[in-house]
């Protein structure tokens, strides 16, 4: 039986329209969603637009449902509403937020669920979106996944490696993206389900299922999820609104940053990082970061009394005194068997399926790991704060493992004690519980940088939306920066493959090398994303040293004149090593610095990746050899003869003629 519409919700924020309709049982559909007036939901297919999901025991329970009418809409603020359901079948009461932007055709919704009951309830299939999106009819759309760089089936079933999957319609070069702020290891995306039309993101409901327990009176407040439309230019649309919107806060000036890990590791001591200090500054580094090594022993957080018998307070002071900043490397969940916690607080310790303390591998051992579900996390916080507190600590870097050792282990904490229901519940409370203390540090210190590494986030090459939420950015791989391997091909490729996503000064790539191969293409890699060099700075060439130093004072004179927010490349695709690559960093208009490699092409002619917004004549200074080019548009294309003076590593400044 049909019924009628008793009542309508329509809004427009930011260029899209969002239409709610809601008949006299108080089902809830979404009927449109418009952006500047074309139509992103597919054609025929209201029926099943039921807006979210969520599975409470054996109900199902969903916007259109009968079970969970809509009771009614109150506005949190200029462009969020809350959309306030009740179920009739089990105490529950379910509020859908819907957030718009004035700057940008976006919308975010999330669920926040209550047990209004007198019991515990388990929660389930939690699916805070469920739409069929589209921005036009199936067979005219395409569907971009893993990281919106690979062309798949229409219908696709995503992951760790989807945190936006992208519906494009070639024709008019326009679409919408698919965002899932879920984290890691819990996250899943369905575009268009191979059975209707639906887009479904929330969380995983297979290895790392999220059922979470409610208490009568508590709440479950789910991550978001959401929709980004866009003309033309969709990845910059992409990284405008992640670094605007989907950020703990703005990073749109990195520092250029030095650590100590290749090829020292663990083998660092004060004389050491006194010469290495000294160097750095000579080679224009603006953060002086020390990696594992300098720690007494895992967990415990204070210095190595025989490599360090001063502290790391003469460090800090001698790159202070040279102008530069301190960073350091903690580990967040490994403690050594030898600490005190160990002893005093076996209740907090990662235990496996059998009950035993959970154990993983280290550069120094296999140590035993600690669940960031209990105490512990309150605990860790502040032992680290205490530390750069101390030290004065601009950036650090927090790693090894806290939800699965990513090198083959068998991942999770099997605790019955530790309030996780499942795996997946285990995962997500933990990445909340490393969002907390990230947030703690930065309150006691803005400045601190925290870069949340890839192996802390439980995958390789791994970055997403609630990642950058929790930390300011991923140490995201490391790459060998070793002659015949290609280690700054490699590290610009990670760099252009995740930033079609997010914001590239959220990205670390290590391992370049100042003393590499090549260390000037090291360099002007670097430049691709959060700019960063390891190495033995005391054997740099000699000849390469003040290159280096020119390619980084290149950098902090656009940073600091135009910023580095706006990015392009220059991909090489199919042909590889055989073509060009490059990048551009700047400004919207075309100021800023553009990087080309030639790699082993034989051509001399490539064009230039300007941004899209770019237009006019240009002139590009070369920072490494002080000659003068121009370039027009439409194409912008140079020619660079290999035999003219030109190397196969090449930086720009560039600005209007």
């Amino acid at each position: 039986m049909r019924h009628g519409i008793a009542r309508t919700i329509d809004w427009t924020d930011g260029g899209l329209r969002r239409t709610i309709e809601v008949d006299e049982r108080g089902r809830a559909r979404t009927t449109r969603i418009d952006h500047l007036g074309r139509p992103l939901l597919v054609p025929g297919w209201s029926s099943i637009a039921v807006g979210w999901r969520v599975a409470v025991g054996e109900t199902v329970l969903h916007g259109a449902s009968d079970d969970v009418p809509l009771e009614g809409v109150v506005h949190a603020g200029a462009f969020e509403r809350v959309l306030h359901h009740c179920a009739r079948s089990v105490p529950i009461e379910i509020d859908l937020h819907v957030r718009s932007f004035a700057d940008a055709p976006a919308q975010l919704q999330w669920l926040e669920i209550r047990n209004v009951g007198t019991r515990p309830l388990v929660v389930s299939d939690v699916q805070p979106l469920e739409l069929p999106l589209a921005p036009a009819a199936l067979e005219r759309v395409e569907t971009y996944r893993d990281f919106c760089s690979v062309r798949s089936h229409p219908d696709h079933y995503g992951g760790m490696d989807d945190a936006a999957i992208r519906l494009d319609e070639p024709e008019h070069a326009r679409g919408v993206f698919l965002l899932n702020l879920a984290p890691g290891l819990v996250r899943r995306t369905v575009a268009l389900s191979g059975y209707t039309p639906i887009s479904t993101l929330g969380y995983d409901t297979a290895r790392f299922a999220v059922e979470r327990e409610i208490a009568p009176g508590a709440s479950f407040v789910s991550d978001s999820a959401g929709l980004l439309a866009y003309d033309r230019d969709p990845h910059g649309a992409l990284r405008a609104f992640a670094a605007n919107h989907l950020t703990a806060r703005p990073l749109a000036a990195p520092p250029v940053l030095y650590n100590t890990w290749q090829p020292f590791a663990l083998a660092i001591d004060e004389p050491l990082l006194t010469a290495l200090v000294d160097r750095a500054e000579d080679l224009g580094f603006e953060v002086f970061s020390v990696d594992d090594g300098w720690q007494e022993r895992q967990g415990l957080w204070r210095e190595h009394p025989e490599k360090f018998p001063h502290g790391l307070e003469p460090i800090v002071r001698r790159a202070r005194d040279r102008g530069m900043r301190f960073g350091l490397w903690v580990g967040l969940a490994v403690q050594h068997e030898a600490n005190e916690v160990v002893r005093k607080h076996p209740e907090w310790l990662a235990r496996d399926p059998d009950g035993a303390p959970r154990r993983t591998s280290t550069a120094q051992g296999r140590v035993p790991f600690f669940c960031l579900t209990t105490g512990y996390a309150d605990w860790i916080g502040e032992q680290i704060a205490a530390v750069i507190r101390r030290l004065e600590v601009a950036y650090v870097k927090v790693d090894l493992t806290t939800v699965v050792q990513i090198y083959g282990e068998r991942a999770g904490c099997f605790a019955a004690d530790h309030g996780h229901r499942s795996s997946g519940d285990f995962a997500l409370q933990v990445y909340r519980a490393i969002e907390r203390i990230a947030a703690r540090w930065r309150r006691e210190r803005p400045d601190l940088i925290v870069d949340l590494t890839y192996e802390l986030w439980g995958g390789h090459h791994v970055v997403d939306y609630a990642l950058l939420r929790a930390g300011d950015a991923v140490w995201i791989s490391n790459v060998l920066d070793t002659a015949g391997l290609g280690g700054p091909y490699a590290a610009r490729r990670i760099a252009f493959h995740r930033a079609r996503c997010v914001p590239p000064e959220r990205l670390l790539v290590g391992n370049l090398r100042a003393d590499g191969p090549d260390p000037v293409a090291g360099a002007v890699s670097a430049l691709a994303s959060f700019p960063l060099l390891l190495g033995d700075l005391r054997v740099v060439d000699r000849e390469a040293a003040p290159r280096v130093r020119a390619v980084f004072d290149a950098y902090r004179r656009t940073r600091d004149r135009h910023g580095v927010a706006t990015f392009a490349a220059l991909e090489s695709e199919g042909d590889g090593l055989l073509a060009w690559d490059g990048f551009y960093r700047g400004d919207a208009a075309g100021s800023g610095l553009i990087a080309l490699f030639r790699n082993r092409s034989s051509g001399d002619r490539t064009r230039l990746p300007l941004p899209p917004s770019a237009s006019g004549r240009f002139v590009l200074r070369d920072v490494l050899g002080g000659r003068q080019i121009r370039a027009e548009g439409p194409d912008f294309a140079v020619t660079l003869p290999a035999g003219d003076g030109h190397s196969a590593s090449l930086l720009f400044e560039v600005c209007r003629d």
